[in-house]
């Protein structure tokens, strides 16, 4: 196998979906492979600059990892600056560089650069591929050390000779790195006394960082906040850790912050810091910072505490593992006096946001959350027009675009949307402020859904949406034989629920020997053996007046079913048992009887079948085990290719964890 065969498939075995990538010289054999599968799909930029930020922009978004290619000379030099924001920030990025043959390394070559010298002070790792053996583990070892501990950028510079040169093979499925062990668990010695602490502080003070959104450690936050009474702060990065309008949450601090937050970092007895590096953005004059204060500090990386500020409690930790271990042993504090003290500054110094005149996006967002306020169903999320392939990751239910306020043609931001698979379907309302009839035409033949013009009637807009959002439920219910959504959806529907990272488990169905019913009974009475195990299906699987689950029809005898239900192995039963005891109204008396079919097959033969049964196949998708639905699907196909080998209606239960 090539070297540029093992990249794919390394690529691949980490569930890559998309690769941010520039072709060029000594980078193009590995793109003549790419091109001949298509399950990684090639975003192509404009510049490398932009590729490297559209990648950081897709690991922010998606909590997954970002993966560059790019060739050699100025294609990898322009990766710096977007290494260098993803290494402060902490994105996981992947970055993939070509290099000249390793002859010729050192020689002054062609578009010859020392990428990973001129990196290796703003990455987490920057190796260069010597031997070809050793490719498959440097990959591996790469996502691996991009993506735990204080998560960040890694470099890998892959010279032509060696992604050309033949080898084994081999992809390893696990990493031993001696010099490097991230931390894991929490020093329960070290949370005990921080605890102590935060229970005898009179003013104490949460300031949270990026560390606690990149952990996804929000809920535990919320939780931590609210058991505690006690105020919360945060840097820019860590914005969202607490919802904002949240009444324990007081701003942001530092140079960018609000006067109450910076007044209340001056007068705590404690401030008890997760998940940032106290930067100088934050601090100011060092001497001022906090002085009043011990200080607790929670870093996943060892190196960020004590760097900037002095602390008193160091805990090198998840910031995820250490508030669920604080919970633990967290307790009510008494800050009713403390909260009114700082709500009296805000009040002082109130924090507002600038009104400028005409329509702007900020004042249409504010005025549909005023008129869909009462109405938890809706929720809006303003983007910009660069942050368009990103958002529409989370297969919105409708987009609102604002020709008024993006800087291209609406009819451009149409096409775009309309050429994602996942959003071909979803509607789309145009606010223009442009009147002329032939610009209309346009946003319509661009396959717009709407055409509204400013100044915006909030009112008629409301009823809009509310009737879009009614229509596409109905017609994702209606399909020609079923009445069950089909392919595009079900995909959609498992993208959402990956994306949650919560646990569900996928069934996978399908009906035995009916071809053999078909050819005896033909199509008509096979329909309706579909259309009854859809009624079967959907019965048992929305057996609950509420719920989450979803039912999907791919095809033929084909079903998808989505559940959330833990007990869904009793659906599956039931499914089972449902179908074997009302299947059989669909046979003649008589093959009821023999138990069996009598088809002739090409030759004239008469061949005996089984009559028609059920087979369902359960995947339990825990979070973190499958990447993404072509991963779900293959687990899927195995664990129903298992179930139809077992005679008779069964069902079978994938519970693997890995």
């Amino acid at each position: 196998m090539k070297g540029t065969e093992l990249f794919v498939k390394a690529l691949q075995k980490e569930g890559i979906d998309f690769l941010f990538a520039y072709p060029g010289g000594y980078a193009i054999d590995i793109f003549d492979e790419l091109y001949k599968q298509d399950s990684i799909q090639v975003i192509l930029p404009r510049h490398e600059q932009g590729l490297v930020h559209a990648a950081d922009g897709y690991a922010r978004a998606t909590g997954r990892t970002g993966v560059c290619l790019v060739t050699s000379g100025p294609g990898a030099t322009n990766l710096v600056t977007g290494i260098a924001t993803a290494n402060y920030d902490s994105v996981p990025l992947v970055c993939f560089t070509g290099q000249v043959p390793t002859s010729l390394i050192g020689n002054d070559a062609f578009q010859e650069v020392d990428i990973v010298g001129i990196t290796r002070s703003i990455c987490k790792y920057a190796v260069t591929v010597r031997k070809r053996e050793d490719l498959g583990r440097i990959i591996k070892e790469a996502f691996y050390i991009a993506n735990t501990g204080k998560k960040g950028p890694v470099v890998v510079d892959l010279p032509k000779d060696i992604m050309l040169e033949e080898g084994d093979d081999l992809y390893p499925k696990e990493v031993k790195i001696r010099s490097y062990k991230p931390s894991k668990g929490v020093h329960i010695g070290q949370l005990k006394k921080a605890n102590s602490l935060l229970s005898q502080a009179k003013k104490p003070l949460f300031l949270m960082g990026g560390g606690v959104n990149i952990s996804g450690a929000n809920e535990e936050a919320k939780k931590l906040a609210e058991l505690t009474q006690v105020p919360v702060i945060t840097t820019i990065m860590g914005k969202g850790a607490l919802p904002t309008n949240h009444e324990l949450y007081i701003g942001n601090v530092g140079m960018h912050g609000c006067y109450a937050a910076n007044h209340a970092i001056s007068e705590c007895d404690l401030l008890f810091s997760i998940g940032t590096r106290f930067n100088d953005r934050i601090t100011g004059k060092i001497d001022e910072f906090a002085k009043n204060a011990k200080i607790v500090h929670i870093d996943i990386d060892a190196a960020s505490i004590s760097r900037n500020i002095q602390v008193d409690i160091p805990i090198v930790a998840d910031a995820k593992e250490a508030m669920t271990a604080l919970l633990k042993h967290a307790k009510p504090c008494d800050t009713k006096d403390w909260l009114e003290e700082i709500r009296g500054w805000e009040k002082e110094q109130p924090l507002g946001m600038r009104k400028d005149k005409g329509i702007t996006p900020q004042k249409i967002i504010e005025c549909m959350n005023e008129e869909f306020k009462k109405d938890d169903n809706y929720k809006f999320k303003q983007i910009r027009t660069e942050e368009i392939d990103v958002a529409l990751k989370d297969i919105p239910a409708l987009i609102i675009v604002n020709e008024d306020t993006i800087s291209e043609k609406a009819t451009e931001v149409c096409h775009k949307i309309r050429n994602n698979d996942d959003n071909s379907i979803t509607p789309v309302i145009v606010v223009t402020s442009e009147y002329e009839r032939e610009h209309k035409v346009e946003i319509l033949k661009a396959a717009a859904t709407y055409y509204i013009k400013n100044p915006l009637d909030y009112e008629y807009l409301y009823y809009t949406i509310t009737n879009i959002i009614n229509l596409l439920y109905i017609n994702r219910k209606v399909s020609p034989l079923t009445n069950l959504p089909g392919n595009v959806q079900i995909q959609a529907e498992m993208k959402k629920r990956l994306l949650k990272k919560q646990f569900f488990v996928m069934l996978y169905i399908d009906l035995d020997n009916f071809k053999a019913y078909n050819d005896v009974y033909g199509f008509s009475n096979g329909d309706e053996i579909i259309k009854f195990t859809a009624r079967t299906i959907s019965r048992n699987v929305h057996s609950k007046c509420e719920d989450n689950n979803f039912v999907g029809h791919i095809g033929g005898d084909d079903f998808i079913a989505i559940v959330e239900d833990e007990d869904y192995e009793r659906i599956c039963q039931n499914i089972v048992l449902e179908f074997d005891k009302n299947v059989k109204k669909y046979f003649s008396e008589e093959d009821v009887e023999k138990g069996y079919l009598e088809v002739p097959n090409r030759k004239g033969i008469i061949e005996e079948f089984p009559l028609t049964t059920i087979s369902v196949g359960a995947v339990e998708v825990d979070p973190g085990r499958f990447h993404n639905t072509l991963e779900i699907g293959e687990a899927g196909a195995q664990v129903k290719h298992l179930a139809k080998t077992i005679p008779g209606s069964t069902y079978v239960i994938d519970r693997r964890k890995h």
